[in-house]
């Protein structure tokens, strides 16, 4: 989705390693890659494939569920487009889609510097990997289409909301200051955080303030609990952004939930039947 990324309940931290580490840690996971697997870049919590754009420019992209559409720079817009949509094609290993609701993004723009900073050119939503079984392993970071769920034995299954054709809403529990949260939120892989709530949910559950840390957009509460799907999250992971009234725009569905939390759990996207399967990583 159009959105900044938001920042204000995590730091982002940068490691570093020699050489001799980095090319051992990356012999450790390219033996862990299927065959058939794409690996990709997780630069800030941001997933980053390497695709083909109009069958002639290799680009990285970030992968992002609650985009809507495809979003390159405005760097590559032709003499002759006028206007803001346009019909454009990617290429991701031997899938392909074209958007008719592609678009451009100037340069300029936070977003875009969002984009370079970690090593992308734009952003494309799920509609590539639509109707398929899509496998994403954090881990190991790759992703891959599955033929079937058989091996997905010990995975828990979430029924996923569709709406406005693309927008896929999951349910999550968050039991704090008392009360016991359930509500819809954007799957969102374009979102390096946790869980945020909008204004109205804040409202609705009268959560307050009572560490005095507040940003434009709302304020971090420390939650007792987190629960997606059968699994509570770890104490450690159990922070949820509450938006304030007038914080902004409000999110699909009542909230939004990024990879800072997915990334605890080996997922798989169900594109068909709109399920969400996850079993955390040991």
């Amino acid at each position: 989705m159009r959105k900044i990324i938001i920042f204000f309940l995590s730091a982002l931290l940068a490691c570093s390693c020699n050489s001799k580490q980095n090319k051992t840690t990356e012999k450790a996971i390219s033996d862990t890659i299927p065959t058939g697997a794409i690996p990709f870049i997780y630069n800030y919590k941001m997933i980053v494939l390497n695709g083909i754009y109009q069958d002639s420019i290799p680009m990285n992209l970030i992968f992002d569920t609650g985009w809507v559409g495809l979003t390159v720079s405005d760097s590559l817009r032709t003499k002759n487009e006028k206007g803001n949509m346009f019909s454009k094609k990617l290429k991701i290993e031997n899938l392909e889609y074209i958007w008719d609701n592609a678009s451009y993004l100037e340069d300029n723009k936070m977003k875009s510097k969002g984009f370079n900073k970690m090593g992308a050119c734009g952003a494309f939503d799920w509609k590539i990997f639509e109707g398929k079984l899509l496998e994403i392993s954090y881990r190991y970071k790759y992703i891959k289409v599955l033929e079937n769920t058989e091996n997905l034995y010990d995975y828990d299954s979430i029924k996923m909301e569709k709406k406005d054709d693309n927008r896929l809403g999951l349910p999550v529990t968050v039991h704090v200051q008392g009360k016991k949260i359930t509500e819809y939120v954007l799957l969102d892989t374009g979102l390096n955080d946790r869980i945020h709530f909008n204004d109205n949910i804040t409202q609705k559950y009268n959560i307050l303030n009572k560490t005095g840390k507040e940003g434009s957009w709302g304020y971090p509460v420390e939650c007792d609990t987190i629960k997606l799907g059968k699994y509570y999250l770890a104490e450690e992971d159990q922070l949820v952004g509450f938006q304030k009234k007038g914080g902004g725009r409000r999110m699909p569905f009542n909230g939004i939930i990024g990879n800072r939390l997915l990334e605890k759990f080996s997922i798989v996207l169900d594109l068909k039947n709109y399920y969400l399967y996850l079993r955390p990583i040991e």
